[in-house]
């Protein structure tokens, strides 16, 4: 997770406002969801402009502007559009995703008043963090209604605390749902999970509790080991015996204790692909007088 400041009420529509209602203080102050997969990347033309220091409110248009002009008259790179940033100053997108590598390349730039400018990826800005999952389990769920038998389901479940790595789809036991997750630490995994149903009308929603229990821990990062370093004489496969490697014309069939025997036997195996008859022979048209 990432601690940072960040302004809400300046992405607010229009009529509507931050609120603190009564519980607001007891609210989580984090939930780790894991996406199934990584979506693929569709904004690789996007970047984020971070000024340092970083404006006060009344000044963020102003740089805003200022860092757009700087980009087409002195970088000269058109920029597409560009919009406040909840992280960073300024979201602005390039024409495609080369310029915008080519720009976060740039080294800092000096904006004047104290204040320098530089860019990162879209999705590298200060709320980008590297997290670790350092346990592997099976988790068994109890009584998990039938109809939320599903990959779909499960998955979003466990995603609350770790990353699904599979599960028995037909396990002899109904009662039970085993799946075997990543996650961080056993204080992630909750004791129950309990699955809410909205009805049709209204706020009423009926639930199941379903509970949770460990059934294995080891470590996530079983890692292999690190790759053989270069041999002395470029062979990576050495052979087992002994000695130079036969050139390939020189290759001899072993020896038989029964040479002669043996022979026969594979004569003897021919006459058999024939039917157990020798190989007809082919007779010579007659010589005309």
């Amino acid at each position: 997770m990432a601690n940072f400041l960040v302004d809400p009420h300046r992405f607010v529509p229009a009529g509507f406002h931050v609120l603190e209602p009564w519980g607001a203080d007891e609210r989580l102050a984090r939930m780790y969801v894991t996406a199934a997969t990584a979506p693929p990347k569709r904004h690789e033309s996007w970047a984020i402009a971070q000024v340092v220091p970083r404006p006060e409110d009344a000044e963020i248009d102003q740089v805003l502007n200022q860092v757009h002009d700087h980009i087409e008259q002195h970088l000269h790179w058109d920029v597409v559009s560009f919009a406040e940033s909840a992280v960073g100053l300024g979201l602005f997108r390039m024409a495609d995703s080369a310029i915008r590598d080519l720009l976060v390349a740039q080294p800092p730039h000096d904006l004047g008043h104290g204040r320098m400018l530089s860019f990162v990826r879209h999705d590298e800005g200060e709320n980008f963090r590297a997290t670790v999952y350092t346990r592997l389990s099976w988790i068994m769920m109890l009584n998990l209604p039938f109809d939320y038998h599903t990959e779909e389901f499960i998955h979003d479940s466990v995603a609350k605390f770790g990353k699904m790595r599979g599960w028995i789809r037909d396990d002899q036991e109904p009662a039970r749902t085993l799946v075997r997750c990543a996650y961080g630490g056993a204080r992630d995994i909750p004791r129950s999970i309990v699955i809410r149903e909205p009805q049709r009308y209204g706020g009423t929603v009926v639930s199941w509790t379903v509970p949770l229990y460990i059934l294995s821990s080891e470590a996530a990062d079983n890692l292999p080991g690190d790759e053989s370093p270069e041999t002395d004489n470029g062979n990576p496969h050495p052979q087992f015996f002994v000695g130079p490697i036969p050139p390939h014309d020189s290759w001899v069939p072993p020896q038989h204790d029964n040479w002669e025997n043996w022979n026969n036997e594979i004569a003897d195996d021919n006459n058999m692909a024939h039917g157990g008859w020798d190989e007809p022979q082919q007779q010579q048209a007659p010589v005309q007088q």
